[in-house]
């Protein structure tokens, strides 16, 4: 059986333009998908940065009502409400970041969440020596959860990485066998 240069540009047409379509079309999946990955992540982001420096900000303010001012948590309304409040942020962040294995995101994640409760164990136990150092360990350690996360951002997720490799090669194949088509014709 003989095919006619016609039919096999329209055959090689067809194949390419079908191709090009599902690969396109699993791009598409995949990025739409890592998109809102991606916006769920950037959220996290900034609800964590938002709870870390309201836990401070209050921590901070309620060692100043004890140190300098003497006040008592019994007898004062709004180092009630800072406690109360104090306790929420602590619960949220930790809500937040999952105690992980030994990994290397695993350690940078627990050493945040010690530093935490580091500033939590010394306020409980009145001992402020030392307190703003540790407030502002903690705010170190978030900082590099924040910051390797907006990278995490930026970079895209491991499965859209993935697939634009994938799209890569498809589309390096996709060339190649045209070529050997075009110099068969």
């Amino acid at each position: 059986m003989h095919i006619t240069h016609q039919a096999l540009y329209i055959l090689v047409g067809t194949t390419v333009a079908s191709a090009f379509t599902s690969i396109y079309a699993y791009f598409n999946i995949v990025l739409s998908k890592e998109n809102k990955v991606s916006e769920f992540r950037q959220k996290w982001i900034d609800e964590l940065r938002q709870d870390v420096s309201a836990y401070i900000a209050t921590m901070r303010a309620l060692h100043l009502m004890v140190t300098i001012h003497n006040k008592s948590p019994t007898t004062d309304e709004e180092f009630l409400k800072l406690t109360i409040n104090s306790s929420n942020y602590y619960n949220s962040i930790h809500l937040r970041i999952n105690k992980k294995d030994g990994s290397k995101i695993g350690h940078r994640d627990n050493k945040f969440l010690v530093s935490i409760e580091e500033v939590s164990m010394r306020y409980d136990a009145s001992d402020f020596e030392d307190f703003a150092y540790y407030l502002e360990d903690a705010s170190s350690n978030a900082s590099d959860i924040l910051g390797e996360e907006w990278k995490r951002v930026k970079r895209g997720e491991t499965s859209y990485r993935v697939a634009k490799i994938i799209v890569l090669i498809f589309i390096i194949l996709i060339v190649t066998m045209l070529y050997r088509l075009i110099t068969i014709i």
